[in-house]
Parts: C-alpha cells; sequence; structure tokens
C-alpha cells in the first residue's frame, strides 16, 4: 500500500475511532456539531492529500437523471401511503421553521460528499478502504438517531439496527460507487431529495418501521443498478452491446424480485409472507418456514373448504392453523381449525368472518429462522425486564 493509503486509511481510523467513542460513551453530536467536526476533517484531508475536481462528459446528464430517479422513488414512497396511510409532520412548516430545519441537514450532505469523494478519489477504489469509508459514514449516522433509541432495551437497539443500520450500509455503499464513478454532486442531489422531503410537507407516509427499513434499504441499490446500465463508469472501457444487453436483462430480472419481495413482506396487496413461530402445524409446516398467504379469500369467504390451512386473528394474535369444519349461523361462519401436529384436538373457539386473514398457498422451508430468532430474543428481553421491575 502506498504513504498516501496508509495516511488516508490511518485518518479515517482515526475518525471511525472517535465516531464509536462517541456513540458509546456520550452522543455530542447534532446536525451542526457533525458538520463541523466532518468539515474539519475534510480540511485536513485537502491539506494533506489535495482536492481534484471531477470530470465527466456525462456529469450534468447524471445530475438529471439522478435528480429524475429520486424524485420518482419519492413519488413511489408517497404511492405506498395509498396502501398504508399518512402521518402528519412533527416539523412546522413556517417559512422560517423550514429554513431552519432543513439548512443543518443541507449543510451535513455537502460536508459529506466532500469528505467522501475526496477520501474515494484518492483510493483508486481500494476495497478495504472503500468499507472504511462506508463504515465511517453509516457511523455518522447512527450518531446523529442513536439518541431515540433506549441502548438497554434489545427491542430498540434492534430498531435501531434495522430502521438505521441497514438503510445506511445500503446507501452508502451506493453513494460511494456514484462519489467514485459520478462525482459528489450526484451524491449531493439523492441525499437532498432523500433527506429533506420531511421537513416540506405536511404529511409523510406511515409506512411503519419494518416496510420503511425495506423501502429505503432497496431504493437506493435499485437506481445504482439502473444508473450502472445508462452511463459508463469513469476510468471503465464500454463493454460489448452483447455484454451490456446480458446483465440489462439480469438487472431487470433482479430488480422485479426485490420488488416481489418487498410487496409481499408489506402485506399491503393481496399475497402476503409471513414466517411461522410455532409447531403446531408440524410436520406440514415447521418452524422457521415461510408461508405464502392468499388474502383475496378474507373477502370471499364461499371460497373457504375443510381442508385448507386457515391463516385467521383471535385476540390480536395470528395463527395458522388447518380447517376441519366450516358451516354458517346467522348469516356468519362459523370455522372450527385444528393444528397438524400428532396429538393437538379441535381448537377451543370458532373463527368468525372478521377474524379470516387468508389461506396458505404454498410455504418456503427455513427462510424464516432469521425471524423467529429475533422474535424470541425480544420476548426474552422484555420477560427479563419485567422481571427486573
Amino acid at each position: 500500500m502506498k504513504k498516501r493509503k496508509k495516511k488516508l486509511c490511518i485518518l479515517i481510523l482515526i475518525t471511525i475511532f472517535i465516531l464509536l467513542l462517541n456513540i458509546v460513551f456520550k452522543n455530542i453530536f447534532n446536525e451542526y456539531t457533525m458538520s463541523l467536526f466532518l468539515g474539519v476533517l475534510f480540511v485536513i484531508s485537502v491539506i494533506y492529500f489535495g482536492f481534484e475536481k471531477f470530470k465527466n462528459i456525462y456529469e450534468k446528464k447524471i445530475i438529471l437523471s439522478t435528480l429524475l430517479f429520486s424524485i420518482a422513488f419519492l413519488i413511489f414512497i408517497y404511492g405506498l401511503g395509498l396502501f398504508t396511510g399518512y402521518a402528519k409532520t412533527i416539523y412546522r412548516l413556517t417559512p422560517f421553521n423550514i429554513i431552519k430545519n432543513i439548512f443543518p441537514v443541507l449543510l451535513l450532505i455537502v460536508v459529506e460528499e466532500l469528505l467522501r469523494y475526496n477520501f474515494l478519489s484518492k483510493t483508486k477504489n481500494d476495497k478495504l478502504l472503500n468499507w472504511f469509508t462506508i463504515f465511517l459514514f453509516t457511523l455518522v449516522d447512527v450518531s446523529l438517531t442513536i439518541h431515540m433509541y433506549d441502548q438497554s432495551n434489545l427491542s430498540n437497539i434492534l430498531k435501531l439496527m434495522t430502521i438505521v443500520v441497514l438503510p445506511s450500509i445500503s446507501k452508502n455503499y451506493v453513494l460511494n460507487r456514484f462519489s467514485y464513478y459520478y462525482g459528489y454532486f450526484s451524491c449531493m442531489c439523492y441525499q437532498m431529495i432523500m433527506n429533506s422531503y420531511v421537513y416540506l410537507f405536511p404529511i409523510v407516509p406511515n409506512l411503519g418501521y419494518y416496510l420503511n427499513s425495506i423501502v429505503m434499504f432497496l431504493i437506493p441499490l435499485i437506481i445504482n443498478v439502473i444508473m450502472e446500465n445508462i452511463y459508463p463508469k469513469k476510468g471503465k472501457r464500454f463493454h460489448k452491446k452483447k455484454d451490456l444487453k446480458k446483465n440489462k436483462i439480469i438487472n431487470i430480472i433482479c430488480i422485479f424480485l426485490v420488488l416481489v419481495i418487498v410487496g409481499l413482506c408489506s402485506n399491503l396487496f393481496p399475497y402476503w409472507i409471513a414466517t411461522i413461530g410455532s409447531g403446531s402445524m408440524s410436520p406440514t409446516i415447521n418452524v422457521g418456514d415461510a408461508i405464502i398467504i392468499d388474502k383475496t379469500f378474507a373477502k370471499n369467504l364461499d371460497r373457504l373448504q375443510v381442508g385448507d390451512i386457515l391463516v385467521f386473528k383471535v385476540k390480536d394474535s395470528i395463527y395458522t392453523h388447518r380447517i376441519v369444519d366450516i358451516h354458517k349461523k346467522n348469516n356468519q361462519y362459523q370455522i372450527n381449525t385444528k393444528g397438524d401436529r400428532k396429538g393437538n384436538v379441535t381448537d377451543n373457539w370458532v373463527v368468525t368472518d372478521d377474524g379470516v386473514v387468508g389461506v396458505v398457498k404454498c410455504k418456503i422451508p427455513y427462510i424464516g429462522y432469521p425471524t423467529v430468532i429475533l422474535n424470541q430474543m425480544i420476548e426474552k428481553n422484555k420477560k427479563e425486564g419485567n422481571n427486573e421491575k
């Protein structure tokens, strides 16, 4: 490794160490102090390593494309709100308050992207330093949001990982690629649109933390795939037309599969994917299996038959059991269910019309185990917390 890379690596590691100390011991950073800290770091990097202005013949088109794609996905996010509902923004929308709220965010974005570009332009796409940079800017995001989560509570730590850390890793991975290949202006455009809309509009989509984390994790990755299919990378040769066509087909398939997964996980559409957390349906469906649920049955109960595996609600809990009897009483369905596990008896409840969620159409073995483990950890943490009280 050259001396410049060694020095740059040391500077990044020192910054990471400072941010980790800040997170673990005392969080002193807000948007202004973080901008000042990163601004000083940027000045140091310019003094020691210089600053090379980005040049690319596609620069204006790249900036315009980044703006258009970012706005398109912002429209997509608000479109999801038609299914999930909207929440009123917590920020006052007077001209003074908009400027007051948005100025430190924009300032931080400018400083972040100049620093990111100056780090990456000196590394020649070195993989190790690239990942160090991703880690650094992920820690910046965590430092600015960690005060919102109780670190002594496992459930809140998992929410922090889901809502902040995973989307931040995805975002910074893509911004690193944009910065190196397309320059810092495209990164600023993306960040300014995706981070400032909450301060400008009276309502925001109420996606829930799970769906929101999935969407915010995928959006930068999808934009990156689209951009890399449109513009050649700086310093790279053009690929053959045949290879480009093949890559486009692969990327389109990947995007389609990702969107299908998001749709299934969101519970907004006729089909929903859920994880089995108990063994009452074993051996037909085991703990950790994922099931695809057809929710259209809830609107047309005449289609239900004895033997169908029903997903239903009882007292705010969701169960998956097989229908053993179904009949009508007072113009309302009365459904008896039972788990497939040997020794199970007919459930001591009757499922009615409003309790039906849907019918299981297929299962995907084992892929739900991480969700089951996390839920078990959260429940264990809650019980321990209640015992301490």
